[in-house]
Protein backbone atom coordinates (compact mmCIF):
# COMPACT_ATOMS: atom_id res chain seq x y z
CA UNK A 1 0.00 0.00 0.00
CA UNK A 2 1.52 3.36 -0.50
CA UNK A 3 2.40 6.06 2.12
CA UNK A 4 -0.24 9.06 2.24
CA UNK A 5 2.04 11.14 0.69
CA UNK A 6 2.73 9.65 -2.64
CA UNK A 7 -1.38 8.85 -2.76
CA UNK A 8 -1.97 12.80 -2.10
CA UNK A 9 0.81 13.29 -4.61
CA UNK A 10 -1.50 11.62 -7.06
CA UNK A 11 -4.40 12.64 -6.79
CA UNK A 12 -2.86 16.31 -7.09
CA UNK A 13 -1.25 15.54 -10.37
CA UNK A 14 -5.07 13.92 -11.20
CA UNK A 15 -6.62 16.70 -10.18
CA UNK A 16 -3.78 19.54 -12.50
CA UNK A 17 -4.72 16.83 -15.49
CA UNK A 18 -6.71 18.29 -18.21
CA UNK A 19 -5.96 14.96 -20.90
CA UNK A 20 -8.55 12.09 -20.17
CA UNK A 21 -5.60 9.60 -21.49
CA UNK A 22 -2.69 11.12 -18.55
CA UNK A 23 -5.76 11.17 -16.14
CA UNK A 24 -7.00 7.79 -16.65
CA UNK A 25 -2.98 6.20 -16.16
CA UNK A 26 -2.90 8.44 -12.89
CA UNK A 27 -5.87 6.52 -12.06
CA UNK A 28 -4.72 3.37 -12.84
CA UNK A 29 -1.62 3.91 -11.00
CA UNK A 30 -4.11 4.84 -7.88
CA UNK A 31 -5.71 1.73 -8.44
CA UNK A 32 -3.07 -0.65 -8.39
CA UNK A 33 -1.85 1.27 -5.69
CA UNK A 34 -4.46 0.62 -3.44
CA UNK A 35 -5.16 -3.02 -5.01
CA UNK A 36 -8.44 -1.94 -7.25
CA UNK A 37 -8.45 -5.08 -9.82
CA UNK A 38 -9.95 -2.81 -12.84
CA UNK A 39 -9.68 0.93 -12.08
CA UNK A 40 -12.79 2.60 -13.57
CA UNK A 41 -14.67 5.66 -13.99
CA UNK A 42 -18.14 6.19 -16.15
CA UNK A 43 -19.92 9.50 -16.66
CA UNK A 44 -23.37 7.86 -17.62
CA UNK A 45 -24.97 5.17 -15.89
CA UNK A 46 -27.35 4.60 -18.61
CA UNK A 47 -25.07 4.47 -21.21
CA UNK A 48 -24.50 0.54 -22.33
CA UNK A 49 -21.04 1.02 -24.08
CA UNK A 50 -17.94 2.23 -21.92
CA UNK A 51 -16.28 5.17 -22.64
CA UNK A 52 -14.44 5.44 -25.94
CA UNK A 53 -11.61 7.77 -26.27
CA UNK A 54 -10.70 9.49 -29.65
CA UNK A 55 -8.78 6.51 -31.32
CA UNK A 56 -12.17 4.38 -31.01
CA UNK A 57 -10.40 2.56 -28.14
CA UNK A 58 -12.70 1.95 -24.78
CA UNK A 59 -10.91 4.03 -22.38
CA UNK A 60 -10.84 0.47 -20.27
CA UNK A 61 -7.94 -0.27 -22.64
CA UNK A 62 -5.81 3.04 -20.97
CA UNK A 63 -7.05 1.52 -16.98
CA UNK A 64 -5.40 -2.34 -18.27
CA UNK A 65 -8.79 -3.99 -18.55
CA UNK A 66 -8.17 -7.12 -20.54
CA UNK A 67 -10.17 -7.61 -24.32
CA UNK A 68 -12.53 -10.38 -22.84
CA UNK A 69 -13.08 -8.62 -19.63
CA UNK A 70 -14.59 -5.18 -22.03
CA UNK A 71 -16.60 -7.50 -23.87
CA UNK A 72 -18.36 -9.64 -20.71
CA UNK A 73 -19.01 -6.57 -19.24
CA UNK A 74 -20.45 -4.91 -22.22
CA UNK A 75 -22.32 -7.71 -23.27
CA UNK A 76 -24.14 -7.72 -19.91
CA UNK A 77 -24.45 -4.57 -19.39
CA UNK A 78 -22.87 -4.27 -15.94
CA UNK A 79 -22.41 -1.20 -16.70
CA UNK A 80 -26.12 -0.71 -15.66
CA UNK A 81 -25.75 -2.65 -11.84
CA UNK A 82 -24.64 -0.63 -9.10
CA UNK A 83 -21.58 -0.56 -8.18
CA UNK A 84 -22.71 -0.74 -4.82
CA UNK A 85 -25.09 -3.80 -5.34
CA UNK A 86 -21.34 -5.54 -6.38
CA UNK A 87 -19.94 -4.68 -3.58
CA UNK A 88 -22.57 -5.86 -0.99
CA UNK A 89 -24.25 -8.59 -3.19
CA UNK A 90 -26.17 -9.39 0.16
CA UNK A 91 -26.88 -5.81 1.01
CA UNK A 92 -30.93 -6.85 0.69
CA UNK A 93 -30.91 -9.49 2.83
CA UNK A 94 -29.47 -6.94 5.91
CA UNK A 95 -32.22 -4.62 5.03
CA UNK A 96 -35.06 -7.64 5.59
CA UNK A 97 -33.41 -8.38 9.02
CA UNK A 98 -33.62 -4.61 10.00
CA UNK A 99 -37.23 -4.50 8.52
Amino acid sequence: MPGTTDLLDKIDQLQQCSDVLAAARILREIGKDLKVPYASCVDDYSESRLPLIEDGRALAEIFGWDQSFIADWEANHLNLISPMGGCFPHHHQAIQLAG
